[in-house]
């Protein structure tokens, strides 16, 4: 085989020559021809994107709802504006419903009824004139479009539809292309323009019947069920300059999207991420400049059940197999080091004796909160030196028995416990010098004693200490006791000192005397009303008579006279289950338990521990957080949501605050509140309570 080296024989021209035509009485020894270059045929498209790691994205997309805020930056509802990603669309308007006002409720708003796309036809379809729109974000209901043979259709060929609800995920609008030429005509051509959700809108088709027309919008030709593929944009244009789209822009659907800069850090402290970006929009929020006040609110009610004492050993199986706590009671026993310290005045032992009597109605359990030691059997645990603290703010009950007038420290303790504190001090003031006032100027007991024996006792059976609706305690009267020769007083006494001669019956519990006309007050409730929950308030319980004694020693049953033991040592004196006590030591025991029972009556607290005993108790509901503002301020919709309207004097009538305005009443409010608090096992006790009894406080 030789080489072909293009020339001819003679070496001097080429043997293949190439030109624009043929020479005559030539021919053609060779021909090629190719195929027009177009993208279908020549260029292929891979998406290697995933590959790269640097490209994949672990988060999901999600749609949520964002406001903007006075700076035209996106946020939510808890005031975070970062976005994991600057991959977003934004979106101010429905698919689905109309957009006629800039107050929306935001519970009422769905995000995934904002559309994020549209798409406008390539062609024309016919309709009567007057359909038209103004732009993007108006909605024309489906019953004026259904006629229209206008669909989109997924790569199912099937409806474009939210398969759960059936909604479509589309709108339709119609932008008219008129003329003067063609007013008169029954139908004229329209551009259709698509609005889509926020799912990337990909492998969808618009159905619809096409027409052509002239340059004078008169249509010419239909062509039915033209079919035509969706390549839609953004609602909202992208701009990669914020500035552009806060400062010119407010009219214009436009976004820009910025990595989050820490200057912002202290501008927004709830952003929950320290990476990602900020969205930026045309319409910045406009600031609320109306005055409101902020406030706390919580319903307490106070209810009083009787209890059936033949339910102890049951309640006490509770509280060993469940767990449930009795209510604890922080006391202490006060006693002035510089007047006495001797426990034969002090009587050290009373709370822990009322502990373990059968007098104990609600089986309340007391403990000395600040008590160096663990011992309540010991005297050191329970007495409280005056002049070794500045407050008694940690206890709800004090038992005292002083027995010299009170030191200034003292008055200004005591003082600032019963008024500020909502404190109750129980005071045995039998051995209190007379007058000298206690705390005071009225609390005193005069110089003069009854020196008559005795034989009129009159207990005010309706003061807060005796009435047993009112304490929840014990009902105490004349009748209760087998013997008429003692009662809450212990052992009659042939002389009995009388309190101010100036106290109201209202406050006296106890007057005794030779008549009713002559007996004089030996017991008082004085009560200091708290300036703020008005559930709350202090008390001092005075007397003249001494009936802590009767709760501090034993005392023999073989004569109700005899003390069996003064319980004075270091160390209480213990008493078994199977021993006896005393029949005198009933009213003392019994007025003391009313003394305490009264105090955590009159000292309302928040604690959540279940008392199954007491036979008043208070549920003490949570927090809330709520607003009010002035009528002349609020909104309409404001109105509806949040206020209920009250009619006041001359027939005028104002918006108040309607805190519970998803329940028919405040009973039901109550009922739903204590269910969601009782254990299951006692949630069917509702049933039974007794709303005559209740009272309810907010």
């Amino acid at each position: 085989m030789k080489k072909f080296d293009n020339l001819t024989k003679n070496k001097k021209e080429s043997a293949i020559k190439v030109g624009s035509s043929v020479p005559r009485d030539a021919a053609n020894i060779a021909f090629y021809s190719n195929e027009s270059l177009s993208p279908k045929n020549n260029l292929s498209v891979v998406d290697v994107s995933q590959a790269i790691n640097e490209n994949k994205s672990s988060m999901t997309a999600g749609i949520k709802t964002f406001y903007a805020n006075e700076l035209g930056i996106l946020e939510d509802e808890n005031g975070n504006t970062m976005f994991p990603t600057a991959n977003v669309t934004v979106s101010d308007s429905f698919i689905g419903k109309p957009y006629y006002t800039e107050l929306l409720d935001q519970s009422q708003i769905n995000p995934v009824e904002f559309f994020h796309h549209y798409y406008v036809s390539r062609f024309f379809t016919a309709a009567p004139g007057g359909i038209s729109f103004s732009d993007l974000g108006d909605y024309l209901s489906e019953n004026r479009m259904k006629f229209l043979n206008i669909k989109v259709l997924n790569e199912q060929n099937e409806d474009y539809i939210e398969a759960s609800t059936g909604k479509k995920k589309y709108k339709i609008l119609l932008e008219p292309f008129q003329t003067s030429q063609n007013q008169q005509e029954s139908d004229i051509p329209y551009r259709i323009i698509v609005g889509l959700d926020s799912t990337k809108p990909v492998n969808l088709k618009l159905i619809y019947d096409k027409v052509e027309c002239d340059v004078n919008g008169i249509i010419t030709k239909q062509d039915l069920r033209y079919s035509e593929t969706i390549n839609a944009s953004q609602y909202f244009a992208f701009r990669s300059e914020e500035s552009y789209v806060t400062d010119n822009s407010y009219n214009k659907k436009v976004y820009s999207v910025k990595k989050y800069n820490k200057k912002y850090a202290d501008i927004f402290p709830g952003n929950i991420n320290t990476a990602g970006y900020n969205v930026f929009v045309p319409k910045k929020a406009l600031a609320d400049n109306r005055t409101y006040e902020v406030f706390n609110w919580r319903l307490i009610a106070r209810s009083k059940q009787s209890v059936n004492l033949e339910l102890v050993d049951y309640f006490a199986d509770i509280e060993e197999n469940t767990g449930i706590k009795f209510r604890t009671i922080k006391a202490a026993v006060l006693y002035d080091s510089t007047d006495t310290t001797s426990y034969d005045n002090i009587e050290p032992y009373v709370f822990y004796r009322l502990q373990n009597s059968p007098f104990n109605f609600s089986k309340f359990l007391f403990e000395n909160p600040n008590a160096q030691i663990q011992e309540k059997n010991k005297a050191s645990y329970w007495i409280v030196d005056v002049n070794s603290i500045e407050s008694l703010e940690d206890y709800d009950v004090i038992a005292f028995c002083p027995t010299k007038a009170l030191s200034e420290k003292a008055k200004i303790i005591i003082s600032n416990y019963v008024k500020i504190q909502n404190g109750t001090i129980i005071v045995d003031g039998s051995n209190y010098p007379s007058n000298a006032p206690f705390v005071l100027s009225d609390i005193y007991i005069n110089e003069s004693s009854i020196t008559a024996i005795p034989t009129y006792y009159g207990y005010n059976e309706t003061n807060k200490i005796l009435d047993e609706n009112k304490n929840g305690g014990w009902n105490i009267n004349q009748s209760i006791f087998e013997n008429q020769n003692y009662g809450i007083f212990g052992l009659k006494k042939n002389i009995y000192r009388n309190l101010n001669l100036e106290i109201s019956s209202a406050k006296s519990f106890l007057n005794i005397g030779t008549s009713a006309n002559s007996a004089g007050s030996v017991g008082a409730l004085f009560e200091f009303s708290s300036q703020g929950d008005a559930l709350c308030q202090g008390n001092i319980i005075f007397t003249s008579f001494a009936f802590l004694e009767y709760c501090n020693s034993l005392y023999s049953i073989g004569g109700i006279s005899t003390v069996a033991n003064s319980n004075t040592g270091e160390y209480a004196v213990e008493e078994s289950d199977q021993e006896f006590i005393s029949s005198v030591t009933e009213g003392p025991f019994k007025f003391f338990y009313n003394c305490v029972s009264f105090a955590m009556y009159s000292r309302a607290y928040a604690g959540r521990s279940i008392d199954t005993r007491s036979s008043i108790f208070f549920f003490v509901g949570e927090w809330n957080s709520s607003w009010v503002m002035d009528s002349e301020a609020l909104l309409d919709i404001e109105k509806e949501a949040y206020f209920t309207n009250l009619a006041i004097q001359n027939s005028n009538s104002v918006y108040a605050r309607d805190l519970i305005k998803n329940y028919s009443s405040i009973k039901d409010y109550y009922l739903q509140s204590i269910y969601n608090h009782l254990p299951s096992y006692q949630r069917d006790k509702i049933s039974f309570l007794d709303f005559s009894e209740i009272e309810f406080f907010l």
